[in-house]
């Protein structure tokens, strides 16, 4: 039990902020704010047994938090995206060229 612990090390062991999948949204064991009307699993605080909902201002910060750590990510990818693509006709030109060539296809006729 948290509660068995010095308040400063059980903080330390709350959740914090997680995806509930029975009730598909975030939710949080934090203590709520002062005049929070969301879902809660109880009216009274207990460090042991407590989750809520997340409040609009805190699931806007969470949002940001998680852009802020996702976009780097999202910009490799498409850079990543944009060489890959930017190679293929490229190398499908390539590969056309040498088919050509083993054929005599493509080759423009000099009069004779």
């Amino acid at each position: 039990d948290l509660s068995e612990l010095p308040p400063e090390e059980a903080v330390t062991r709350l959740r914090g902020v997680w995806w509930d999948d029975l009730l598909r949204r975030q939710r949080t064991d934090f203590p709520p704010p002062p005049g929070f009307a969301g879902d809660a699993t109880s009216d009274i605080y207990d460090i042991d047994d407590y989750a809520r909902d997340l409040t609009p201002e805190e699931a806007a910060e969470v949002e940001a938090q998680h852009d802020a750590w996702r976009l780097p990510y999202e910009i490799a990818a498409a850079q990543a995206r944009d060489a890959y693509f930017a190679r293929m006709p490229a190398e499908a030109d390539d590969a056309q060229e040498d088919a050509d060539a083993e054929t005599g296809a493509g080759a423009i006729p000099v009069p004779a």
